[in-house]
């Protein structure tokens, strides 16, 4: 079988996996006069539910691979993948799977796990995905198995959706805090400026600064009409005020101004 008609078969990503195989190097060895060998990557590669394995020279697979992708025959990401995987497996690491590992899923049972795996089904997507030579290679239970794979990706995508629309309202509230936030430091700067309002002074009464102040009398002057400091009064002698000029007297007048008219 060849990777052309494996790509026009696949509904999800064939499981590759890589090895690497001592070859020889002509050129070396003709130089040496004796056998030399390097190292050669080969990936193999098996698609879900399927037996059947492809050997490819890693080199020559990514080429096949990438006009593929150019072709629209599939997928441009799983080039990505590959390469990733790749690189995963040049540095010692497992080689990451596209999916959720069945062997992690708690829906099956030990058995079902193991009958799955043998079936070259290792993730949830590849059983929800899975066609008729899958189910035939499952037996029974193999629908049945199939529609709760669905049924557990259908609430896990409802889940991503739902915090993803949580995380957009988050985002939102927290522009709405900052938009309120900039608001009130506006606010607040502005009220912190100092704002003098002027004590409206009576302009028909002149008062002098010995009214004010208690000291000895100088040449009144007139006071300008919207400034001055109001004085703490005897209640008693402005009601005697009251009662004798029919008026309160004006608010910046002392005691002893106010005592003096009453006398006068």
């Amino acid at each position: 079988m060849s990777m052309n008609d494996l790509a026009d078969r696949e509904e999800r990503p064939a499981y590759v996996e890589f090895e690497a195989r001592p070859v020889t190097d002509k050129k070396a060895t003709l130089e040496a006069g004796m056998n030399v060998s390097v190292d050669q990557d080969w990936a193999l590669v098996t698609p879900p539910y399927s037996k059947d394995r492809v050997e490819r020279k890693v080199t020559s697979w990514f080429e096949t691979l990438e006009l593929n992708a150019k072709n629209g025959r599939i997928p441009p990401a799983w080039v990505d993948m590959y390469k990733k995987q790749y690189q995963a497996w040049k540095e010692g690491q497992e080689i990451p799977l596209d999916g959720t590992p069945i062997k992690n899923w708690a829906i099956p049972s030990p058995a079902q796990v193991k009958n799955l795996l043998a079936a070259n089904m290792k993730t949830v997507e590849d059983l929800a995905l899975c066609n008729d030579e899958g189910l035939r290679r499952l037996g029974m239970g193999g629908i049945d198995l199939r529609n709760k794979a669905k049924a557990f990706l259908a609430s896990a995508s409802s889940v991503v959706e739902e915090n993803a629309a949580l995380k957009t309202e988050l985002e939102q509230l927290k522009a709405s805090l900052e938009a309120m936030k900039n608001q009130v430091n506006i606010m607040v700067s502005q009220g912190a400026r100092t704002v003098e309002v002027p004590v409206e002074v009576d302009s028909q009464e002149v008062i002098s600064a010995s009214d004010i102040m208690d000291v000895p009398s100088e040449p009144k002057k007139t006071v300008p009409k919207g400034f001055g400091v109001p004085a703490v009064q005897d209640p008693a002698l402005v009601e005697a005020y009251i009662a004798k000029f029919g008026k309160k007297p004006n608010h910046l007048a002392k005691d002893a101004t106010i005592r003096k008219k009453l006398e006068g």
